[in-house]
């Protein structure tokens, strides 16, 4: 009871309970605490940061949101077990590189998450144009980084699938990078990749994105990723 009661211990017991009973559970997962809806009908207790943050650069506040979710359920003290830390769990190499440490405030550590997101996001959108498509490549690379995302889309070229889209290409030859005969081509610079974690990291965000936005809805809303930032041009873009 002592350890079930114990907030360090809340990510591994909600990771447990994810796995087991609610991946890909589409029934009314806005209600679940899967969701991370609270009493207040907030959706976080940075739901003030997030706004203010996501504004800065034209993103949907409920999509940063739902990455953070994923990311860490908004814990500041959670720790994975490869080292990463933080609201958006930043390995410390990367964390330093955007100012931020441990002891940062999660004020810092949402603005240095929406800070990559969007650099990604940018340097994706210089080869993929299409914003919806770029979104899951700076999704795929927030999740398991650029190295493997390239290996996946090299697979593509030499598989006949199309390396600028995610659903049903890149997203199939990630999953391959788990198989020797894949992760050992030639063509792949980055070696092994447990693929399957980002396939579903990036269903999963995307899903509760469509949660949010069913709980705080706004005009102009669509389904899907439809409107998730209002500009694509490189103004506001850290370079």
């Amino acid at each position: 009871n002592h350890w079930l009661n114990d907030k360090k211990n809340r990510s591994t017991i909600g990771e447990v309970k994810r796995k087991y009973f609610q991946r890909r559970n589409l029934s009314n997962k806005a209600n679940l605490e899967f969701s991370s809806l609270v009493e207040d009908g907030s959706l976080s207790p940075y739901d003030n940061i997030i706004k203010e943050k996501s504004a800065e650069i034209g993103w949907d506040w409920r999509l940063i949101a739902a990455i953070m979710y994923q990311e860490s359920k908004f814990e500041t003290w959670k720790v994975s077990w490869a080292g990463a830390y933080g609201l958006f769990q930043f390995m410390p190499a990367t964390a330093e590189s955007y100012g931020i440490n441990r002891n940062s405030s999660p004020e810092s550590q949402i603005g240095a998450g929406i800070r990559k997101l969007n650099k990604n996001f940018n340097q994706w959108l210089e080869e993929i144009p299409d914003s919806t498509e770029c979104l899951k490549f700076t999704l795929g690379t927030f999740n398991s980084g650029r190295g493997h995302i390239d290996d996946a889309r090299a697979l593509c070229e030499k598989h006949g699938f199309d390396k600028n889209v995610w659903t049903d290409h890149v997203n199939e030859m990630l999953l391959n990078l788990s198989k020797p005969k894949y992760y050992r081509d030639e063509v792949v610079r980055n070696g092994y990749c447990r693929g399957i974690e980002t396939y579903e990291y990036i269903i999963e965000v995307i899903q509760r994105f469509e949660e949010y936005k069913a709980a705080f809805p706004q005009e102009g809303d669509q389904p899907g990723l439809f409107g998730f930032i209002r500009k694509t041009s490189n103004d506001t873009a850290e370079k």
